[in-house]
């Protein structure tokens, strides 16, 4: 026991750094309905993954304290990035189903114990279908391994050595958020075509179900959008995060 208490040591510091930067995340590991104990087993793996990896790492005592603190302002704010991003992708279903009836009906989003529009909950279902369908996760993790690898939890001077901090975060929000345009309006233009073509059919067809007969159309055509979309996305976000990482977060 003495002898793994020994092998541990080195260790305990950085595995309590990186704790504190997983652990914002932990409220969208899973739905929210999966309860308090999944996720964290998954953040005190996916802890003591990193920081085994990591290897042992000197954390001298009087930047423990700041290092803790800014690495769970980190991981708060990756939390908050995809909260907008979801919202965002949620009132984007609501805003096309208030063109069709300006009080529509609201639903329980299954597993987000959310309240949501039937196309917002219809967003949110096929946002979790596409995560999973490219294995998110997974590129989740490898994102994580990659930035722990350039901004040690040890480091927490990282975003003050640049004395362009402040103008470099801004434009990286700027990239961010143009991303979330790029992501959202080709699909927003889509779903209002399909708007106007339900419209017409309805006015062709009035003896048929134009909205039901409509919604394998528009969940095939905002699909093969997301596909199109994905490779442009996932370029630009990389581009912007390696873009971060040598201008915000040079470590001397």
């Amino acid at each position: 026991m003495e002898t793994l208490l020994i092998r541990v040591a080195p260790y305990q510091s950085i595995f309590f750094l990186t704790a504190a930067r997983l652990m914002p995340l932990a409220p969208n590991l899973f739905p929210r309905t999966a309860g308090f104990f999944p996720r964290w087993i998954v953040v005190m793996g996916a802890t003591l993954y990193f920081t085994i990896v990591q290897g042992p790492r000197e954390v001298p005592q009087d930047v423990f304290v700041p290092a803790l603190v800014i690495n769970f302002l980190v991981g708060t704010v990756l939390s908050v990035g995809l909260q907008i991003v979801l919202g965002l992708w949620l009132s984007l279903g609501a805003v096309f189903d208030t063109l069709r009836n300006p009080n529509p009906a609201s639903g329980e989003v299954p597993g987000l114990q959310l309240e949501a529009s039937p196309t917002a909950a219809m967003f949110a279902l096929l946002a979790v279908v596409y995560f999973l369908s490219v294995a998110g996760p997974l590129q989740v993790a490898l994102a994580l391994g990659h930035q722990l690898r350039h901004l040690p939890p040890e480091a927490p001077w990282a975003f003050f050595q640049n004395q362009h901090w402040l103008s470099s975060t801004l434009r990286l929000a700027s990239l961010l958020f143009t991303t979330v345009a790029l992501f959202t309006l080709p699909v927003m233009f889509v779903l209002l075509f399909m708007e106007f073509s339900v419209g017409f059919l309805a006015v062709w067809l009035p003896q048929t179900q134009a909205y039901f007969l409509m919604m394998p159309v528009r969940a095939l055509l905002t699909l093969l959008l997301l596909f199109v979309l994905n490779p442009l996305i996932l370029e630009r976000i990389g581009a912007a995060t390696l873009w971060m990482i040598r201008n915000i977060m040079q470590l001397s």
